[in-house]
């Protein structure tokens, strides 16, 4: 007759722990109980009927551990043929799919990536298997037109944007390679991770989100919605997120707990909607270098695309024309999108001075009438962007001093009426000032000559949001937009400037949080005084008006400027 288990108190509380862990398998949950049990119980027997298994399986499990103590409660290696698929094997097919396809517009398949990786179809098969997303908690959406606008990766921190618009008309069907998914891409991604050695999440991971959502909200339309799957962070309970989603409803968070959970739940979110191929291709460029030497978090936002021609205009999004008609309530007009479009490719440089956009080929390649083009022209002239001339139609304005000079006087006042608001708010408002003035950091720090400029208009961006003075922060976006055609146009890439940017925001910053709105001011038209000066020496024929300046500017208001930041 079998006596029960002598346990010392350290065995006890490791099997308790063992067998009510939500970290421990089935199995090693189930064997700490049996042993436990074995303690209280004289006979296998008893174990079983109370634990519902077979006495043999008690017998071997109770022997096992008087034989080796905990030790034997492991598993042991077993014997026969050896794993043929492994862990390296697994890693060579997700770096195979963050590279570009044999045929760039369709999927990976398993006989072509057996053919780059070396392995057998089978093996290949096998480890697509592993990789493939588990099921979701449910359908997202159903019947609305999505797309996928941004993704987070910043260990143990992730997340992926889905901006999701009005009901999608029904498309019929068409034959061809149907477009690869971006979910593989993200499970392989996350697989070459090594995520199971990842740091926990500590509140400090918060910024990162908080400037993903900023930058977002940057380039997201006006109407629809912004859906941002996160994992890795119970970020639900911060009350600066908190904070900032009240402050912009459009946007909705939906954590979820599991690390792969976030894959599943995007391939849910985007409910078939594919990516374009040059999105992907972007995406896969940036996934594979990255993953190879992780240095910071990584941001990625796809930008739609535009393409002109002397005799027509093309405009792509990631699911063939980004201004195709939507229906149902809600659905921006055909106007804003295809001024919401050509805004962002206009301040992007797309267009040369000078060069015509014309009316006809653009309505008919977008499938829509003369007249919401036409609308969304009139837009951008309201935003400086375009230029309507009188029995020539719409063009590209020319970059000329006398403009530089008007652009940069009247952004001086505004900044200055934003910057003495902001400093009578409450400290938590400078919370997405100090997150941009970061990534302007960082983009010194990296010498990325291309985010600097970029970086600093987005701190300056900030500042105007968090004033919450709607129609003042309007107009000074509009003329962030028309300083970003300008640094285009001019290819300014401020290599000789950017520690004087760093220096400059962080002592706006510095008087912002301390409360002295005047002193932010003074260094903010220092900042504009030689910003303008810089940018016009940059035009080839055209030289910098001083008197000019004085006179347009708040500059003449105090002619005798502060210290500036050195």
């Amino acid at each position: 007759m079998a006596t029960p288990v002598p346990l010392t108190g350290a065995q006890r509380r490791t099997l308790e722990a063992r067998a009510h862990s939500r970290n421990s398998s089935q199995a090693e949950g189930l064997r700490a109980r049996i042993v436990l049990a074995c303690a209280e119980e004289p006979t296998d027997r008893a174990v079983a009927r109370r634990l519902g298994v077979s006495a043999q399986m008690v017998g071997r499990w109770r022997a096992r551990f008087l034989a080796e103590g905990l030790d034997g409660l492991a598993d042991r290696q077993r014997t026969g043929r050896p794993r043929t698929v492994t862990e390296a094997h697994r890693d060579r097919v997700a770096k195979q799919l963050l590279s570009e396809p044999p045929v760039p517009s369709a999927a990976w398949s398993t006989r072509s990536l057996a053919t780059a990786t070396g392995l057998s179809q089978t093996a290949v098969s096998r480890i697509l298997r592993s990789l493939k997303p588990g099921p979701a908690t449910g359908d997202w959406l159903p019947g609305r037109d999505r797309e996928l606008t941004g993704l987070l990766l910043a260990p143990p921190l992730r997340a992926c944007a889905v901006a999701v618009s009005g009901r999608s008309r029904p498309t019929a069907g068409h034959r061809g390679r149907r477009r690869p998914e971006v979910a593989p891409v993200l499970a392989a991604a996350d697989t070459l991770l090594n995520a199971p050695g990842e740091r926990p999440y500590h509140p400090t991971d918060l910024p990162h989100l908080l400037d993903f959502l900023d930058r977002l909200h940057g380039l997201a339309p006006p109407n629809g919605e912004t859906h941002v799957i996160v994992a890795g962070a119970p970020v639900h309970t911060d009350s600066r997120l908190v904070r900032w989603l009240r402050d912009h409803p459009r946007f909705h968070l939906h954590p979820v707990p599991a690390r792969r959970g976030w894959v599943s739940e995007l391939a849910a979110l985007l409910g078939g909607a594919a990516p374009a191929p040059e999105v992907l291709r972007d995406l896969r460029n940036q996934l594979r270098t990255w993953v190879a030497s992780p240095s910071g978090p990584l941001v990625w936002v796809p930008h739609i695309t535009y393409d002109s021609t002397s005799e027509a205009a093309h405009l792509h999004a990631p699911d063939g024309p980004a201004l195709r008609a939507v229906d149902g309530p809600g659905s921006p007009r055909p106007a804003d999108r295809v001024a919401d479009a050509l805004r962002e490719q206009i301040a992007s440089g797309h267009f040369p001075p000078g060069e015509r956009i014309k009316e006809a080929p653009l309505a008919a390649r977008l499938g829509l009438s003369r007249g919401p083009v036409r609308d969304a022209l009139r837009i951008l002239a309201e935003d400086g962007l375009v230029e309507l001339m009188p029995n020539k139609g719409t063009t590209i304005p020319m970059v000329t001093a006398e403009r530089v000079l008007e652009v940069y006087a009247v952004r001086g006042a505004l900044g200055g009426v934003l910057l003495r608001r902001l400093a009578t708010l409450e400290p938590e408002s400078l919370e997405p000032v100090r997150i941009a003035l970061a990534d302007v950091h960082r983009a010194v720090q990296h010498r990325d000559r291309s985010r600097i400029a970029d970086a600093d208009l987005r701190f300056q961006d900030a500042i105007a949001r968090a004033a919450r003075l709607r129609h003042t922060s309007l107009f000074f976006t509009r003329l962030t937009m028309q300083l970003r055609m300008f640094i285009s146009i001019l290819g300014l890439d401020y290599a000789d400037v950017p520690s004087r940017i760093e220096r400059w925001n962080h002592a706006i910053f510095t008087a912002l949080r301390e409360r002295h709105g005047h002193q932010a001011v003074h260094v903010w038209r220092a900042k504009m005084d030689i910003a303008v000066r810089y940018m016009v020496a940059q035009l080839p024929t055209e030289n910098f008006d001083p008197e000019l300046w004085l006179t347009i500017s708040t500059a003449t208001e105090h002619r005798d400027h502060p210290k500036r930041p050195r």
